[in-house]
């Protein structure tokens, strides 16, 4: 991440965006070619991290997170609401009898994780599931998604940018997923900071688009 002492020119240096490795790895990576393109003087470092980032000591200039933080001298803004929703292969989709919940081969988290509002949601929507196979890690459940292995929850916006289809509409958890962006409130101010900040709206806003048009 750039100091602010550096005094780089505007619009110029490095970006830092911290988030969780999926969403680095599967929801941004794609996208920076187009980013590269229309800002070449800001270059874009991912910081895919379950650990989140201390953004009151600087370790980051935009951070991703799934909670809104309440403590610290942070510009936060709601990036993203959503429900969740079985997602999986094409295959799967196509060949899946909305009568036969049940029998969806399931990818879900360790049983270590058991507490994740995921895992409980599976708990208790179907006891007897057909869990194929469990992880502790998103980015192993998404690739044996990718591969045909099994269903997982994940958000619309996320199974899209995957390339992953809707097997069924998952009844809604409690509260609904959220994604927030957070800045410390020096940083925002920042021109570079201030352009990635900008291109994030806008970037999450044409694929929830993209989902409605589908």
């Amino acid at each position: 991440m750039q100091e602010i002492a550096q005094g780089l020119e505007p619009g110029v240096g490095v970006v830092c965006i911290t988030s969780a490795p999926a969403i680095s790895t599967y929801l941004l990576a794609p996208a920076v070619k187009r980013f590269a393109q229309e800002h070449p003087a800001i270059t874009l470092e991912l910081l895919g991290s379950n650990t989140m980032a201390h953004m009151d000591r600087l370790e980051a200039d935009i951070a991703i997170r799934p909670v809104k933080p309440d403590q610290g001298d942070l510009v936060t803004r709601r990036l993203l609401d959503f429900d969740l929703v079985v997602a999986g292969h094409p295959d799967l989709a196509r060949g899946y009898d909305p009568g036969h919940f049940h029998k969806l081969p399931w990818l879900t988290w360790t049983r270590s994780m058991g507490a994740l509002p995921e895992a409980q949601w599976l708990a208790r929507a179907s006891p007897d599931a057909r869990v194929v196979m469990r992880a502790a890690q998103l980015t192993t459940i998404v690739e044996a998604a990718r591969a045909g292995v099994g269903v997982f929850l994940t958000a619309p916006l996320f199974a899209r940018a995957l390339g992953l289809h809707v097997v069924d509409h998952a009844p809604p958890l409690s509260p609904r997923g959220s994604l927030w962006m957070v800045a410390h409130r020096a940083l925002r101010r920042v021109e570079r900071v201030d352009t990635v900040w900008r291109w994030l709206i806008a970037y999450v806003e044409e694929l929830e688009r993209e989902i409605l048009l589908t």
